[in-house]
């Protein structure tokens, strides 16, 4: 089944949060379900509105969002809240056909997913971070969790494993013959593509950087997780001029459920930085054009220590700039081709040799961010994605 076959189809996306709130998941589930909406006959998007702050509906072109309040300030507004949450999950699957449900973080997904089981609805569910939502590791919560979310899981039409190791720990896990779609989540290759050199410097004065300043750009929650404080010491001991920008939260944002930790964390991540790049580094913040940045990009760093698929790393490689990340299980050799389209490091140690390879090599990066742009066009726009998301789900 091809996207435009879905015309008499009603879809809904569940996910924990969405923009105003940055988090990856609920970002990728809005711009699927925004790809999805100029096919279905009606395409809608589900997350919480933590404490009531955002308004309960909106608008986004053809997509219907649905914020579905909870509070979450203390034990007793988490049970007050949790019952009505559940009745207006029901009656959200109920009225819709395919149910997506975008991360096992999201507060009941369990009973999305027998409600939507019982109600003869076709459900795929898509973990988004190893060793947090992936099945085996949702089967090794306490015994009564575990059992439910065993028995849940069984009744899914498709498991969206957004790459080879999150199928490998799903088959390890359920033994069911339930089909397993294993793709990196799809791009939108008319908002992250390559431009001209021209544009390019439009785009740098539109951002206000200077043209032929070296431009290093990452993307992502400044949490240690990230792995900048092994990425600032590296890049102290540059031999060349250049600016690190780095686009993620690094403040409260109470759109965001950011915990006095993570804070505390996050300012510490920023004084390192600073400390040791002094004016060299540049915490944007969180960004609703992070293309712009990617274009005006000279090289994109993701030093993760931990992730599911990222996907600014999809986003960059289809924006045509040279890519250099940590290797990751079930990217490498899959996704990442070192040297080819990508280049892997594992040790940070060995991130100044290769950025001054780069930096003395234009002829490396362009074809570096040719291949890269490739791969993406080639396997992983959304109508391919969805295209073949679909020939699973209705076979």
């Amino acid at each position: 089944m091809k996207p435009k076959e879905l015309q008499k189809k009603k879809i809904i996306f569940f996910t924990v949060e969405s923009p105003p709130s940055f988090a990856g998941a609920g970002l990728k589930a809005l711009e699927f379900a925004r790809f999805l909406s100029n096919y279905a006959q009606e395409t809608s998007l589900c997350h919480l509105n933590y404490n009531g702050i955002l308004p309960n509906e909106a608008v986004d072109g053809k997509l219907k969002i649905h914020r579905l309040n909870y509070f979450n300030k203390n034990i007793l507004t988490k049970i007050i809240s949790f019952i009505p949450l559940l009745f207006r999950y029901f009656k959200l699957v109920k009225k819709n056909d395919i149910i997506f449900i975008y991360s096992a973080y999201l507060i009941g997904f369990q009973f999305i997913i027998y409600a939507a089981f019982l109600l003869k609805k076709k459900i795929i569910f898509r973990s988004t971070l190893l060793m947090g939502d992936d099945v085996a590791t949702l089967l090794k919560k306490p015994a009564l969790l575990r059992w439910i979310n065993k028995y849940v899981i069984k009744r899914i039409s498709v498991y969206f494993a957004i790459n080879a190791e999150f199928t490998r720990r799903f088959r390890n896990s359920i033994t069911n013959n339930i089909p397993v779609f294993e793709s990196f989540q799809g791009v939108n290759i008319n908002r992250f593509k390559p431009v001209s050199s021209e544009k390019k410097k439009q785009i740098r004065e539109k951002l206000s950087i200077d043209p032929e300043e070296f431009i290093i750009v990452s993307v992502g929650f400044v949490l240690r997780r990230k792995g900048y404080q092994f990425i600032f010491p590296q890049l102290s001991n540059l031999p060349f001029s250049f600016r690190y920008i780095i686009l993620g939260e690094f403040l409260k944002n109470h759109f965001h459920r950011t915990t006095d930790d993570e804070i505390a964390e996050m300012e510490s991540v920023v004084k390192q930085g600073k400390l040791l790049l002094g004016n060299k580094v540049i915490f944007a913040g969180t960004a609703n054009n992070i293309e712009d940045y990617l274009l005006a990009a000279d090289i994109f760093i993701h030093g993760s220590l931990g992730e599911g698929t990222p996907n600014v790393v999809l986003e960059a490689l289809s924006c045509g700039i040279p890519v250099i990340i940590r290797r990751l299980p079930g990217l490498s050799r899959q996704l990442i081709h070192n040297r080819e389209n990508a280049v892997e490091f594992e040790n940070f140690d060995e991130l100044p040799h290769i950025l001054e390879e780069l930096f003395n090599n234009k002829q490396l990066r362009s074809e570096l961010g040719k291949a890269g742009s490739k791969t993406i066009t080639e396997n992983y726009t959304f109508e391919k994605v969805a295209s073949k998301l679909m020939g699973i789900l209705y076979a």
